[in-house]
């Protein structure tokens, strides 16, 4: 994907030590109760809202970044 920056992190010390490297994630957590992934689509360093659902996430990739705010 061009133009793209995919990050993938766990919490602890895989997450501490990317996001020294990779500011963006530095404040992105799982959302509070879930075990499952969490994924943020950001443009521009704004992200979108935090979600788990795959449907929710391809919804966010696809939509134009005008719409983001």
């Amino acid at each position: 994907m061009p133009n793209r920056v995919i990050a993938i992190a766990q919490e602890g010390d895989d997450f501490l030590e990317k996001s020294a490297n990779l500011p963006i994630i530095k404040y992105r957590k799982v959302l509070d109760g879930t075990e499952t992934a969490t994924a943020y689509v950001c443009v521009n360093q704004v992200c979108r809202l935090a979600t788990t659902n795959a449907a929710q996430l391809e919804q966010q990739i696809t939509q134009p970044n005008e719409q983001l705010h």
